[in-house]
């Protein structure tokens, strides 16, 4: 079974083997955490110019968009725009850390392809499921990644070379 190490180490079942899409979000939440542990504090709050946005900003971004899919998916609606927009989260980084980590735990619990309704902020609703929205999250995630990559380099910070490349990207890489 593949479990990944700080997954467990939030606290995470072992007896349950994720499925493709969690697996992936487990994975790309332990780069998060690798990289709040490699972060000062002040360099997780810098504003690197012409950049918008901090590294805390930007996970903040991210980590919300997990909360509401954890908090709204066993309604079975998931609205992404009511997010709390937390400043502790996006201001201190051990905060951030702790939210990362319980995420994690959470996911766990998320069942395979379990049909769900997504809310627009227009008001519009669309057909979807756990697993669908798990791949979002993910692109989302990876997304905000990329641009944290960006704002790192701007602050002369080095980050993992595959931070902020899809899956996909890497593999291609890798055959080149």
């Amino acid at each position: 079974m593949k479990v990944l190490p700080d997954s467990q180490a939030a606290g995470a079942p072992s007896t349950r083997r994720p499925y493709p899409a969690l697996e992936t979000n487990l994975r790309l939440l332990d780069q998060a955490v690798a990289l709040l542990k490699q972060l000062s504090q002040r360099q997780f709050i810098e504003s690197y110019p012409p950049a918008e946005g901090t590294i805390g900003a930007h996970l903040r971004h991210v980590i919300e968009f997990y909360q509401c899919f954890i908090k709204q998916w066993s309604a079975g609606e998931v609205r992404y725009d009511k997010r709390p927009r937390s400043q502790e989260v996006e201001r201190d980084r051990a905060s951030a850390l702790a939210a990362v980590r319980d995420i994690q735990r959470d996911l766990l619990l998320v069942p395979q392809n379990l049909e769900l309704r997504i809310a627009h902020f227009d008001g519009d609703h669309s057909s979807s499921d756990t697993t669908r929205e798990l791949s979002y999250l993910a692109d989302h995630a990876t997304h905000h990644y990329a641009l944290i990559q960006l704002v790192a380099k701007l602050g002369d910070l080095r980050l993992e070379d595959s931070f902020g490349y899809a899956p996909s990207t890497l593999a291609n890489k890798a055959k080149n």
